[in-house]
């Protein structure tokens, strides 16, 4: 059903949203260039600026429904490109282990399974100013995976989760809709380990 619906919820992005944002912004554009009124030119182009960025947000959210790295490939060998291709700032070390190999799921899990473990790294070297960071994808019982990412960085108190971090909300919430569960382990000073299973 969730993946029926994130299908449905990019197509109509796509195929009417993006295409009446676009007709939008160049009628303002027209109305822009023919207009005499200085002032009522800068509203214009404001407006087009602003359809232009929802335009922009549209792409993003069709591209988060469904990531096109997982088009032709299982979410963990996306993953795993994802870690060894590194990440362009950051030079920390990222090893990635499939420990089991995964079963096949539904599009809306591979998704799910993909974007919270880049929400966990992203969240770690922004945060956690780790020396090392691990990633460890397994297959769990029948129809379940599950994915595990560590660092040793600073940690934190886990009482914090609700109360101010948003990525650590975003993985909870991003596995619970995909009909699993998270759990984060964190200590000050020892790092934080979150596992997800679905």
């Amino acid at each position: 059903m969730l993946e029926r619906q994130q299908q449905h919820f990019s197509h109509e992005l796509h195929d009417v949203l993006m295409p009446l944002l676009f007709a939008a912004r160049m009628q303002a554009e027209r109305l822009r260039d023919s207009s005499v009124d200085e002032s009522l030119r800068d509203e214009l182009t404001t407006l087009a600026g602003y359809l232009g960025e929802a335009s922009t947000e549209a792409r993003r959210l069709i591209v988060e429904t469904h990531p096109p790295e997982l088009q032709h490939t299982t979410w963990h060998a996306a993953l795993q490109h994802y870690v060894e291709r590194g990440l362009p700032a950051h030079d920390v070390p990222i090893e990635f282990h499939l420990a089991k190999a995964t079963a096949s799921v539904p599009d809306d899990v591979a998704t799910a399974l993909y974007r919270i473990a880049q929400e966990a790294i992203r969240n770690a070297l922004r945060h956690a100013q780790p020396q090392h960071l691990r990633v460890i994808a397994q297959g769990g019982p029948p129809d379940a995976v599950s994915l595990r990412i560590e660092d040793d960085g600073c940690g934190f108190s886990t009482r914090d989760v609700d109360s101010n971090r948003f990525g650590l909300r975003n993985i909870q919430a991003r596995s619970q809709a995909a009909g699993g569960t998270a759990r984060i382990d964190s200590t000050p000073g020892q790092g934080t380990t979150i596992e997800v299973t679905i």
